[in-house]
């Protein structure tokens, strides 16, 4: 369980707020275009499609979303996955809702498809997604409070804002990631099996809940989001020697 977390939270998330961020654009603008029947019928639209959008930009991302079997996925992608049929199964509310209110349909549909990223947020550990669904959720209510005549303008417009500081300080916070990686010093690995990269390390070293810390050449090395499996033995002099199992 610990390393499909650890899995999960290397994963890069482009694809989906992105895909969320054109579809309410793509809104905004048709407010200003279409009747209040076509506008509808786009807002169901627009939302029911963010999925398959995000498995198209997922191709141009390098995640590559897709319908894989539930044996083949990350326990924690269930746990999205379910986490965005919670926010479709609210349907059940903003339908009522909007058949009193037509309105009321893009403010409920930016709330409920909102919700989700909150879960995310905190499965992989990005604060800034749990932020945007907060953030989200208020100013769409207030915005709703104090103008539902323009509800189909401010609404697509609150929720690309809020895209737009999000998407960039997750992407981000997966580039230093990636650095951090990429800062590991090759002289550290000495062995590579497969999956599975062996470190050999005379140092003293500590390992706490799946992350490894070691100091090497005099500096401090932190491995974030690695796997590790640890064993601990002596060498033929006397020294402490870690072996340890990196699988990302």
């Amino acid at each position: 369980m610990d390393q499909q977390l650890i899995e999960y939270r290397q994963q890069r998330a482009l694809a989906m707020p992105l895909s969320g961020m054109i579809v309410w654009i793509l809104l905004f603008v048709l407010s200003f275009m279409l009747s209040p029947s076509h506008l509808v019928m786009a807002v169901f639209i627009g939302t029911g499609s963010i999925v398959y959008l995000a498995m198209g930009i997922s191709r141009l991302t390098g995640e590559n979303m897709s319908f894989k079997k539930k044996h083949e996925r990350n326990w924690f992608d269930n746990v999205f996955i379910a986490a965005v049929g919670m926010s479709f199964l609210t349907f059940a509310i903003s339908i009522p809702f909007f058949m009193e209110n037509y309105l009321a349909l893009p403010f409920a549909l930016a709330v409920q498809t909102g919700l989700m990223w909150l879960v995310y947020g905190v499965i992989a550990a990005q604060k800034v997604a749990i932020v945007h669904a907060i953030v989200r959720t208020l100013y769409c209510v207030t915005a709703f409070m104090l103008w539902p005549e323009l509800s189909f303008q401010i609404q697509p417009l609150i929720v690309v804002c809020c895209y737009g500081f999000s998407i960039p300080v997750m992407e981000r916070c997966w580039k230093i990631h990636l650095g951090r990686k990429a800062a590991i010093p090759s002289s550290v690995m000495s062995h590579q099996k497969s999956k599975c990269r062996i470190l050999r390390i005379d140092k003293k070293a500590t390992v706490i809940s799946g992350f490894f810390s070691l100091s090497v050449n005099n500096a401090r090395i932190t491995l974030l989001d690695w796997a590790l499996h640890c064993n601990q033995d002596r060498d033929s002099s006397g020294k402490r020697r870690l072996h340890c199992c990196c699988l990302g």
